[in-house]
């Protein structure tokens, strides 16, 4: 959910809410908490197209890099575990032919 939130927590924060502000002010604040996000959200996804635009070519090096890093993975725990899954073979089921 939202930032790893459960059911639970969401409820009890919506508790503590209701006895902090009260009923009248909470619905208010709850519609300008949702208001603050949403701006939030579209100053992120500007600063973010902005960012994009002007570097361009410059964050395509970075994205290169990932699927280099990807590629060559350095962790030894990885070779090797990629080393002796290439020398396990899988087994081959035996089927008779002549059974029915």
């Amino acid at each position: 959910m939202f930032f790893d939130f459960g059911s639970g927590e969401l409820l009890g924060l919506a508790v503590l809410g209701l006895i902090l502000f009260g009923p009248d002010r909470l619905p208010k604040l709850a519609v300008d908490a949702a208001h603050f996000v949403r701006k939030l959200r579209i100053m992120y996804a500007n600063a973010s197209s902005d960012l994009r635009s002007q570097v361009g070519d410059e964050l395509k090096v970075f994205d290169d890099l990932r699927e280099v890093k990807k590629i060559t993975d350095l962790n030894p725990k990885s070779i090797v575990k990629n080393q002796l899954n290439s020398l396990i073979e899988p087994p081959t089921p035996k089927i008779d032919p002549d059974a029915t």
